[in-house]
């Protein structure tokens, strides 16, 4: 009889720690990149990739200021704009992110916790949720840029006041 007192906690501690380790378990690659498909992350990348052209759009105008530019100037610019796109694109690729969505997956979750993602954007509201998730960010976004430029603003403003401190109190 005190052989099974001593047997079975030792019993339950192995079950527990056994469970334990499961639950702990490093999520394998195959279903980091299961979830990261399902997630349409290929997607995302690519749009996020036709907003950094539409960024370098905005850039290059205001760089050249609106000045007319002759047909040499012209293809110039459109020869550097391709040229920088493609080596973004090049660069950012999606196996490129891969490697480091896949460790940073493998540190942040559990097999578990990889595996009931996967559940959750296998069902239909998970499909739902991706399928509106860039028209969530767009809306996030432009609420994000009506505020961010107001305080730009002001933050520059508060910068350059306390420059002009720094250097009235310094000379």
């Amino acid at each position: 009889m005190n052989r099974c007192w001593i047997a079975l906690p030792l019993f339950l501690l192995g079950s527990f720690t056994s469970t334990f380790a499961e639950d702990e378990q490093t999520p394998s690659k195959e279903s980091i990149v299961e979830l990261l498909d399902l997630m349409e992350t290929k997607k995302i990348i690519d749009q996020t990739m036709d907003q950094m052209e539409q960024v370098m759009e905005v850039s290059i105008n205001q760089a050249t200021q609106g000045k007319p530019l002759d047909e040499e100037e012209q293809a110039q610019l459109d020869q550097t704009r391709e040229a920088m796109n493609e080596w973004l694109r090049e660069e950012l690729n999606y196996d490129f992110l891969l490697k480091m969505y896949v460790p940073s997956f493998e540190e942040t979750f559990t097999q578990t916790e990889v595996d009931q993602l996967i559940e959750f954007y296998s069902s239909p509201v998970g499909q739902m949720f991706v399928q509106k998730q860039p028209k969530l960010m767009q809306s996030f976004m432009q609420r994000y840029q009506q505020q961010i430029g107001p305080m730009m603003q002001r933050f520059q403003q508060k910068l350059q006041e306390n420059l002009d401190e720094v250097s009235t109190t310094g000379s």
